[in-house]
C-alpha cells in the first residue's frame, strides 16, 4: 500500500475511489487501537499530497486541514498527563533520538502531523497559501504554545513546531500579530530564556505605558540627544576630549574589562543540544522580530543573550563541533 501511493499512475485512482476521506475519517478517532496507525495514515496522506496532483483539494474538501490540526490540538492534554505521571519513557531509555518524555505513541501522533504541515507548506500555487493561512485564525492555535515544551515532546517536534512557526510568518506577515495574539511568541521565548511570566510582563508594561502617556516635547527631545554624551572637561576643548577618550580606547583590554558577575544557572539550559534545535532557533528570532510588538517582547526577554550561552555549554559545543553547525550558524 505504501508503495502504491508513491506512484503517479497508482496514486491518482485510489484518490478518485475515495481513499483521502477515509483516512481522514481514521484521523477522527482517538481510542488506543488508532492511537497507533494514526501516523501511518499521516504518512499515506503525505504521499498523495506530494505526487497526485488534485489530491490537496480532496484533502480540504473532506475538512482535512481542520481534521490534522484538532488531531494536534486533541494529544497536548493527554500527553502532558502522561508526562506528569511518569508513564512516559524512563530515564534510562534515554537518548539523542528519544529526547522526550511523553510515551512512544504519544509522541509519534503529533510528530507526523506536524512533519506532515510542514511538508504542506512548502508548496506553493493555487489556493495553498490561502488555505494555510486559515489554519492560523483557528481556536485550537491557542494550544500550540504547549507544544513549545522541549523537555517534554522532545527536540524533534519542538524544532517542527519552530519551522512550522517561523515559516508562517516569513510567508505571510500579517499572521505575526494572530501568533503573538496566540501567545506562541512568548512561549517559544519562555522555552528558549528559561523565564516565565513573559506575557504578564508585557500586559503591565502596555498597561504603565498608556497610563503615562506618551509626551514629546523640546526639552525632553534635548534631554534624550544629550544621554550618553561624555562632557567636557572644564579647560578643555573639544578635541581634546575627543584625544581623552580615544587614549581610553588604547588601553589595555586587560585594564578596560570589567568583572562580569558569576552565573547563577546553567548555560543555555532551556535550548536542547541537538542540531535541530540550536538551527531553527536563529530563523524563528528574525520572524519574531517582524512585528513592533514581538520585536518589543524579544529585546525585554533575553534571548538573544540566553542564545549566545551555547558558545559556553560543554553540551552544546560538542554538538556544534560534531555537526559542523558552527557555520551554519555564522552564515
Amino acid at each position: 500500500m505504501g508503495y502504491l501511493l508513491t506512484t503517479a499512475h497508482a496514486g491518482s485512482p485510489l484518490v478518485s475511489a475515495g481513499l483521502i476521506p477515509i483516512l481522514v475519517e481514521l484521523l477522527r478517532l482517538r481510542t488506543k487501537k488508532a492511537l497507533r496507525n494514526i501516523p501511518k495514515a499521516v504518512s499515506f496522506l503525505d504521499s498523495l499530497i506530494y505526487n497526485v496532483q488534485n489530491a490537496f483539494q480532496v484533502l480540504t474538501s473532506a475538512k482535512g486541514l481542520d481534521v490534522v490540526v484538532g488531531l494536534v490540538s486533541d494529544e497536548v492534554k493527554p500527553s502532558l498527563e502522561e508526562a506528569g505521571t511518569g508513564k512516559g519513557i524512563p530515564d534510562e531509555y534515554k537518548s539523542s533520538t528519544t529526547d522526550f518524555k511523553t510515551g512512544f505513541h504519544r509522541q509519534q501522533t503529533p510528530k507526523t502531523p506536524l512533519k506532515f504541515m510542514q511538508h504542506m507548506m512548502a508548496q506553493s500555487g493555487g489556493n495553498v497559501d490561502r488555505l494555510l493561512r486559515n489554519t492560523n485564525d483557528s481556536p485550537k492555535l491557542h494550544s500550540a504554545p504547549k507544544l513549545v515544551n522541549g523537555v517534554i515532546r522532545g527536540s524533534n517536534i519542538w524544532s517542527t513546531v519552530v519551522d512550522i512557526f517561523s515559516a508562517f510568518i516569513h510567508k505571510e506577515p500579517t499572521s505575526c500579530a494572530v501568533i503573538h495574539e496566540a501567545g506562541l511568541s512568548h512561549a517559544l521565548l519562555e522555552t528558549v530564556t528559561g523565564r516565565s511570566g513573559l506575557a504578564e510582563e508585557e500586559a503591565k508594561r502596555k498597561k504603565d505605558e498608556g497610563d503615562r502617556g506618551v509626551v514629546v516635547d523640546n526639552a525632553s527631545t534635548a534631554a534624550a540627544a544629550d544621554v550618553g554624551d561624555e562632557p567636557i572637561e572644564e579647560g578643555s576643548t573639544p578635541s581634546e576630549s575627543n584625544d581623552k577618550g580615544k587614549a581610553k580606547e588604547d588601553e589595555p583590554l586587560e585594564d578596560r574589562k570589567k568583572e562580569l558577575p558569576p552565573r547563577l544557572h546553567a548555560l543555555a539550559a532551556g535550548i536542547m543540544p541537538s542540531i535541530d534545535s540550536i538551527g531553527s532557533i536563529p530563523t524563528a528570532f528574525g520572524a519574531i522580530c517582524l512585528n513592533e510588538s514581538s520585536l518589543e517582547l524579544f529585546q525585554t526577554s533575553g534571548a538573544s543573550e540566553t542564545f549566545f550561552e551555547i558558545f559556553e555549554s560543554t553540551d552544546h559545543i560538542q554538538c556544534l563541533t560534531e555537526h559542523e553547525l558552527a557555520s551554519l550558524l555564522v552564515s
